[in-house]
């Protein structure tokens, strides 16, 4: 049998140690349910799940909200609000701070971004190849397609805390 080597349990002295010890710091996070004001969206009877963890200036999210049959979008540009406002760090509006997936019940599914509209709120940039270069546009009602019974928007960011 392996002997293991057992050490002392000490204050971090070198860059590495600290570095691991930050590490294991930021695994102790906990996440927490947030309710999402809402711009140009209908929740209605859709299920959403809006969670987030903050550690130190760094907030971690995850957001889907699923259709249902009263859930719409209205008009263009939806937004939602962020469950911690943003460094002013950033530049507003938009500012990059994820990946956004918009899935069309049974058919497919398209790529987006989210991205901050002010420090308090963030939106979707859908993928639009219509010309040389591949640029984000603004969700809305009917796109990247029209929305209906289980379609689901699902956002996942990181950002700087203000």
């Amino acid at each position: 049998m392996a002997r293991v080597q057992q050490y002392p349990e000490e204050t971090p002295t070198t860059d590495l140690e600290r570095r691991v010890a930050t590490l294991e710091g930021l695994a102790a996070g906990s996440w927490n349910d947030w309710t999402p004001a809402y711009t140009n969206v209908t929740k209605g009877n859709g299920t959403e799940v809006a969670r987030f963890v903050r550690i130190n200036k760094l907030v971690a999210l995850h957001f889907t909200l699923t259709f249902g049959s009263s859930t719409t979008i209205d008009g263009t540009n939806p937004t939602v609000s962020l469950p911690v406002n943003a460094s002013s760090n950033y530049t507003f509006p938009r500012n990059t701070i994820g990946d956004a997936y918009l899935f069309e019940d049974g058919v497919n599914a398209t790529l987006g971004v989210v991205r901050t509209q002010t420090a308090a709120i963030m939106s979707v940039g859908i993928m639009n190849a219509a010309g040389t270069n591949v640029t984000p546009t603004n969700m809305s009602a009917t796109a990247p397609h029209t929305w209906g019974i289980n379609d689901i928007l699902y956002m996942a960011a990181l950002y700087e805390a203000a």
